[in-house]
């Protein structure tokens, strides 16, 4: 009989679930939105998501990375260029991030919306990195004891509180449980990297009016939502092993639970990384036309013998100059620093625009037009502006010198 109510709880629960995490219907919707109240309150998201992937790449391999000594480390000059100029966290941030780890337990929901209201004066990426940031301190911690217990003292009694030789004995019960919570974690993760990087484009380019950036907006507070809720499960997950000792218990629905919310962030996740690409691609044609009509200005209000204020534009990363003469092609990579177009004062410049893959029936008209200008009293001079980095065309262009 206690079998078959333990069946029926386990049951319920999944309906449950199932249910809620298939509907991001108006109500919960403006549940979400309820508890936003911004007011300008700057964190430096960048620098602590550093921390944070710094601390989950050392604890991703669980138990396995107890068990066989397997460590994952973020890039050292990586980590030192994003914490240049950080101030690490401040007392009242600190403190901030101990009371959302106190309210990460009991009702995923209603826990969520709790931290949410905590949360309500920051933006919607910092809200998200914050809540990572309070649950990576006690995910850090955990697995900082549990790898240590053994030749560490201080672990060791640390980990007899906290049960954890017990949960080590039941390593392969807990694996499974503990894979599927690292997974869960790790996509709540790359989902908060996402939110953050959608809130560091550039207002320049890309307002928050403009469809992939409003489309992008409208689904980031569910998002964050989501994110918050996972890991408030995934809190509650340690709680419930630390708790276990040597009880093993069915953990179907459980396991189903994470696993169902790894789907559900995973699918936001890839949601929002298409929406991403479609601002960079706003982005991007927003940064061209200001390119072509500062072009088009400059060659209307340039003086016709001035060539240099229009080149410096032009030729204002890699400048690549072919001269073509006498059976052989000339290539030099030049920077703005080291000739710049000053190089170019009163000539004459012919401008090859193309790609790297120039044929070589095109190189041989291109030696044909320079043998024929090289001859005038003027002087002229042929100027690639090709921003590529790749010698495929050097390359080529010696093998068929």
């Amino acid at each position: 009989m206690a079998g078959v109510t333990e069946q029926a709880k386990n049951n319920q629960i999944i309906r449950n679930d199932h249910r809620l995490i298939l509907s991001d219907d108006t109500g919960l919707r403006k549940q979400i939105q309820a508890t936003h109240a911004h007011d300008n309150r700057a964190v430096d998201v960048d620098a602590i998501l550093v921390i944070i992937r710094d601390i989950l790449n050392l604890v991703s391999p669980g138990f396995d990375g107890i068990l066989n000594g397997s460590h994952k480390h973020t890039d050292v000059a990586e980590e030192a260029a994003a914490l240049s100029g950080f101030d690490g966290i401040q007392g009242a941030l600190a403190f901030l991030l101990n009371k959302i780890s106190c309210e990460a337990s009991g009702d995923a929901h209603a826990s969520a919306i709790v931290i949410l209201e905590l949360l309500s004066s920051y933006t919607w990426d910092a809200k998200a990195v914050l809540a990572l940031a309070s649950f990576s301190v006690n995910y850090g911690q955990f697995w900082l004891i549990a790898e240590n217990f053994t030749a560490d003292p201080l672990a060791k009694s640390l980990a007899v509180l906290r049960q954890l030789p017990d949960i080590l004995e039941l390593s392969d019960v807990m694996k499974t449980r503990m894979d599927t919570t690292n997974s869960l974690v790790k996509v709540s993760l790359e989902l908060t990297r996402c939110i953050a990087e959608i809130g560091r484009l550039p207002s320049k380019y890309i307002s928050h009016d403009a469809e992939p950036m409003a489309i992008a907006m409208y689904h980031i507070p569910i998002a964050v939502y989501w994110t918050i809720r996972s890991l408030v499960v995934c809190t509650s997950q340690v709680t419930d092993i630390l708790g276990m000792s040597q009880q093993v218990i069915s953990l179907t629905a459980e396991t189903w639970e994470i696993s169902t919310l790894g789907h559900k962030v995973a699918s936001i996740q890839d949601h929002l990384k298409t929406q991403l690409g479609l601002c960079y691609q706003h982005i991007d044609e927003k940064k061209h036309n200001e390119y072509y009509q500062t072009l088009v200005h400059l060659s209307e209000t340039a003086p016709h013998l001035d060539n240099q204020r229009i080149l410096k534009h032009l030729i204002h990363s890699r400048m690549a100059k072919f001269e073509v003469g006498n059976k052989k092609i000339k290539k030099e990579i030049l920077t703005p620093e080291q000739v710049g177009a000053e190089a170019l004062i009163g000539k004459t410049v012919l401008l090859l625009i193309s790609d790297l893959d120039i044929s070589l029936d095109e190189l041989r008209i291109l030696s044909h037009i320079y043998q024929r200008i090289s001859r005038q009293e003027f002087q002229y001079e042929i100027v690639w502006p090709n921003r590529g980095k790749d010698n495929h065309m050097e390359r080529r262009a010696r093998a068929h010198i």
